[in-house]
């Protein structure tokens, strides 16, 4: 009588365990469920924490638009009105015309017959608000001369201390003919002084921020709590 009434104390006791396991179980995975909810909202925040660094750093807030000067084909201009920040301080600069590259740089001052000859520069802007022009490594000498647009725009430097960089102008130069900024023109032809090719770059793409975290539902553990074992006698 004993050993069936023992018998059925186990039975109870491996019964009550297997509840006790299966709570358990329920339990441990509605908390990875909301883990990887919880996840997801931080990874949201870090992303738009990340966003906030960058939209406060150095750079353009929106575009001046560059392209050929209206009243003086050797020079170019700005569009729009362009705003940027240096050292946490947002300026603007207004549409400008006829600004002049900054050197005399040249491409293909060897006046090779080929037509493979690309320059670079890139503009860039201080707090006084002047435009410069800054030209790619010089490929041989003082002269660019290089034999792809990647290839110049790639050789372009990073904008100077306390300057951000609005854009880049890239020029292929005509066969045969040396091209010299500040007195060849940017127009597009066969003519005396022009170019083969000629590019505007708008840069860097403005800071934008993006879209607000959306607010996660509230986690609430549906499972049952896990009661303490306890023996027929209610001791733990």
């Amino acid at each position: 009588m004993a050993t069936i009434k023992l018998y059925g104390a186990l039975r109870t006791s491996l019964r009550k365990i297997a509840g006790w396991a299966n709570d358990a179980a329920a339990l441990a995975n509605e908390l990875r469920t909301d883990h990887a909810t919880f996840k997801a909202v931080t990874d949201d925040l870090k992303t738009l924490a990340n966003a906030l660094r960058t939209y406060v750093s150095d750079g353009m807030l929106t575009i001046a638009t560059l392209t050929v000067s209206g009243g003086d084909a050797t020079k170019y201009k700005t569009t729009t009105t362009c705003a940027f920040r240096i050292g946490g301080i947002v300026y603007t600069k207004v549409a400008t015309d006829t600004l002049a590259f900054t050197t005399a740089d040249t491409i293909n001052t060897a006046g090779a017959a080929t037509t493979a000859h690309w320059g670079a520069w890139l503009n860039s802007i201080g707090v006084d608000g002047t435009p410069h022009t800054t030209h790619a490594t010089y490929a041989s000498g003082t002269d660019q001369n290089y034999a792809t647009e990647a290839a110049a725009i790639a050789a372009l430097p990073a904008a100077a201390a306390s300057h951000v960089a609005i854009g880049y102008i890239t020029v292929q130069g005509l066969a045969s003919t040396a091209w010299t900024a500040t007195t060849s023109n940017l127009t597009v032809g066969g003519g005396a002084g022009n170019c083969t090719a000629r590019n505007f770059y708008d840069l860097p793409t403005p800071a934008t921020l993006p879209a607000a975290v959306a607010t996660s539902t509230p986690a609430t553990i549906t499972a049952e709590a896990v009661d303490d074992f306890k023996d027929e006698q209610g001791t733990p």
